[in-house]
């Protein structure tokens, strides 16, 4: 608690809490119906609004429990270092990015340099922690708490450099966004994506012999580049506004579209896609 400021705590947590909570009412008025209680009645909203609290303040500060183990991978709110990086190992074997970010302008690129992962942003609330256990690290962003942006445009920006040499994992999970990953020059073999609403360009590689991509979007404006040496197998449900995939060449079975070679092809993308309502684009390059 002695890198708490209790006085620094900041009530729109408190809202972002209740926000995401706040389905227990119904739970707990629930729970009171049945145990037609006074006393117990009032020690469930009693633990209600503890839960509330509790998580408000894990939202603002993080779990006090984490560790994070690269000195250069600091979160000091009260001075935000716009460049964050974490170097690379020669143990390191395979990468795993796990972005949970809302409201923000984000990329990710592999690129080459000296470094596993690097992050230039200019998020306050940004937090990173990465873990390492031997061959393998994992490397966790987020905007603390995910906070909602009522009545306002976000300038969050989010930059992520991942290396080209190692093979990586992707999981993204965001809410309003407008983001670009450029995964060309990486072998990836698990991708998976949900975006509430926004825009996304997604560049895949073919540097993996199998590659899989799970997307899951509300109301969203998504671009695939696919690698014209793959072949894909595509299957998507959800009310479309419109959609490309009928210009690829692809043959159809019912709701799976599949490149011709995809048996006997060395480089295979399969991708499965539910979009709300929006519009998805594929182009070959």
């Amino acid at each position: 608690m002695n890198n708490i400021n209790l006085f620094d705590f900041s009530v729109r947590y408190l809202f972002n809490a209740f926000w995401k909570l706040w389905p227990l009412i119904i739970v707990v008025a629930g729970a009171g119906l049945i145990l037609n209680n006074k006393t117990a009645d009032r020690a469930l909203w009693l633990v209600f609004f503890l839960v509330i609290i509790g998580y408000a303040f894990f939202l603002q500060y993080g779990n006090p429990f984490s560790n994070n183990i690269d000195g250069n991978i600091t979160d000091n709110r009260n001075n935000i270092q716009d460049n964050r990086y974490y170097p690379l190992s020669s143990e390191d074997q395979k990468g795993n990015l796990n972005l949970n970010i809302g409201a923000t302008r984000f990329t990710v690129t592999a690129i080459e340099f000296d470094n596993l992962i690097e992050v230039d942003s200019n998020i306050e609330n940004l937090r990173i922690d990465v873990t390492d256990s031997g061959t393998h690290t994992a490397a966790n962003i987020r905007n603390s708490g995910d906070l909602m942006n009522i009545g306002g445009v976000s300038n969050n920006t989010l930059d992520v450099f991942i290396n080209n040499t190692v093979p990586w994992d992707l999981k993204v999970n965001c809410g309003a966004v407008d983001g670009s990953m450029d995964l060309s020059e990486i072998a990836s073999e698990n991708i998976d994506v949900s975006i509430g609403a926004g825009k996304l360009a997604l560049t895949l590689g073919n540097n993996a012999s199998n590659q899989n991509l799970k997307l899951n979007a509300g109301v969203s404006e998504i671009e695939i580049h696919i690698p014209e040496s793959s072949a894909v197998k595509i299957s998507f449900k959800g009310a479309l506004n419109s959609t490309n995939i009928d210009s690829l060449g692809l043959s159809r079975q019912d709701n799976t579209y599949v490149s011709d070679n995809f048996d006997s092809a060395e480089n295979k993308i399969e991708m499965d896609i539910e979009i709300g309502l929006g519009k998805l684009d594929f182009e070959f390059y």
